[in-house]
């Protein structure tokens, strides 16, 4: 117990020794110097957002995939007017038919339900990077189907 309790002073001495003398050694070094945290990578977005058609009264999904997100944040606006939609998995309109589906940390779903023919037009998904990212997906609002079963969803 005694011996090792000299060379854990020893240690210590040898390490005050080596500050005092500004020669420590490299592992030591780097223990004295402030970690720097991994660059930050830049947001992209994966693929693009696919153009749709659909009839009135239906459905429509808009999926915007980003990765390397990190501190940024995902928008949905209509690209017309520059209306914002939805900010991250949040729905700031006052529109009920709108929602947003946030799943697996990459993917943001645009939901219009009971299609209006007012929904026609392009969408735009946004990071909020410097400078700003977009990607727009439009919508063709049919008119009614006759058939349910033989509309084309996509």
């Amino acid at each position: 117990m005694e011996t090792v309790c000299m060379q854990i002073v020893l240690v210590l001495l040898l390490l005050i020794v080596h500050r005092l003398d500004g020669s420590l050694s490299p592992a030591l070094q780097d223990l004295n110097q402030p970690q720097q945290l991994p660059v930050d990578l830049e947001p992209e977005f994966e693929g693009t957002i696919q153009n749709i058609s659909s009839p009135t009264g239906r459905e429509a999904i808009l999926t915007c995939s980003v990765k390397n997100l990190g501190r940024y944040k995902v928008g949905w606006l209509r690209a017309s007017d520059q209306t914002v939609l939805a900010l991250q998995g949040r729905v700031v309109t006052h529109n009920s038919r709108i929602s947003v589906v946030h799943e697996d940390f990459r993917t943001w779903r645009l939901r219009i339900r009971q299609l209006r023919e007012s929904d026609r037009g392009c969408y735009m998904c946004q990071i909020n990077a410097s400078p700003m990212k977009k990607q727009i997906g439009c919508i063709d609002v049919q008119g009614e189907c006759p058939f349910p079963c033989d509309c084309v969803l996509f």
